[in-house]
């Protein structure tokens, strides 16, 4: 470090990079991350102005998920090695990302029916002025405050799809209020969305 290089506190330095006072602490205890100088009598951690870009390149690499075993790897290892440990991870991810991406379009299909092009497979046709007269009328049942706070999805309108009908169902756990329309044009099979009031 040169010696006029100007030091920042550790509470400047980490809003600089976007870390925690707490993450430095602790990327110093690692020995990912060392300040520049640690006072002696007070022990308050400085850094260096140049030390951003370090900082910066460890705060990007947790983000994206690497363990800090292998962020010290891509920071100060050879090459070859740092190369192996983000393709790795790289791979890994998209595995992940692709499992994940599976199990929640089987969701959407099962529970929101939606189909792979994220078309709903069931539908029905409703005046908008009767739909927006339904809503009015089963919305002052749904919970505010605490309740809702407590049970968020008392904070919503339950709207099913059956038989040919629109059901719009809201409850604040004291008040129901049902409003039923018909649909002449009605089709696929039960459906359920809750939608937030």
């Amino acid at each position: 470090m040169d010696d006029t290089e100007e030091l920042l506190s550790i509470g400047a330095f980490a809003r600089r990079v976007g870390l925690a006072p707490s993450a430095l602490r602790f990327y110093d205890d690692c020995g990912v991350l060392r300040p520049a100088r640690v006072d002696a009598t007070t022990g308050y951690r400085h850094y260096a102005a140049g030390q951003r870009g370090r900082a910066v390149r460890l705060r990007r690499l947790r983000e994206a998920g690497l363990a800090l075993v292998d962020v010290a790897v891509v920071l100060d290892g050879p090459g070859d090695a740092a190369r192996g440990v983000l393709r790795g991870h790289l791979g890994r991810t998209r595995r992940s990302a692709s499992a994940a991406q599976t199990v929640l379009e089987g969701f959407l299909r099962d529970v929101v029916g939606e189909t792979e092009c994220g078309r709903v497979r069931a539908r029905a046709r409703i005046g908008g002025a009767e739909l927006a007269s339904a809503v009015r009328q089963v919305a002052p049942a749904v919970a505010a405050g605490a309740a809702r706070a407590e049970f968020p999805v008392l904070g919503c309108v339950l709207l099913e799809l059956v038989d040919g009908e629109v059901r719009l169902v809201a409850t604040d756990r004291y008040r129901l209020a049902v409003r039923v329309l018909r649909s002449a044009d009605f089709e696929g099979g039960p459906r359920r969305a809750l939608i937030d009031a």
